[in-house]
């Protein structure tokens, strides 16, 4: 738990902790060659457990969103949604874009 509050708190992954080792699992009786072997990668759990509480909370994220949509389509208000290719975000966007829209939507920061 203090690894998992620590990633939340910082950001930060604990040393170690993506860590993984290669094991060769026989196919046959008797390997001789390489081809003889199956690899698998083990992954250390701590990373597993830190994978999945992020992928659930981007699954959170969605859900809140889409509650959100829903509310304000039912109460027929205004407002401004807009969706991201997370993938591509970071080579692509255009800060200065996003600025001033920002602030034509008068969404100053204080």
């Amino acid at each position: 738990m203090l690894a998992v509050n620590d990633f939340a708190t910082n950001g930060k992954w604990p040393r170690g902790s993506n860590s993984s080792f290669l094991c060769l699992i026989p196919k046959v009786e008797n390997p001789q060659q390489l081809d003889d072997f199956r690899p698998i990668s083990l992954v250390g759990c701590l990373y597993k457990i830190l994978s999945k509480a992020l992928s659930l909370r981007l699954l959170d994220s969605v859900l809140v969103a889409n509650e959100g949509l829903e509310e304000v389509k039912s109460k027929k208000k205004s407002c401004v949604f807009f969706k991201v290719d997370y993938e591509k975000t970071y080579d692509s966007i255009s800060w200065e874009f996003i600025y001033y829209m920002l602030e034509m939507l008068d969404f100053r920061g204080k």
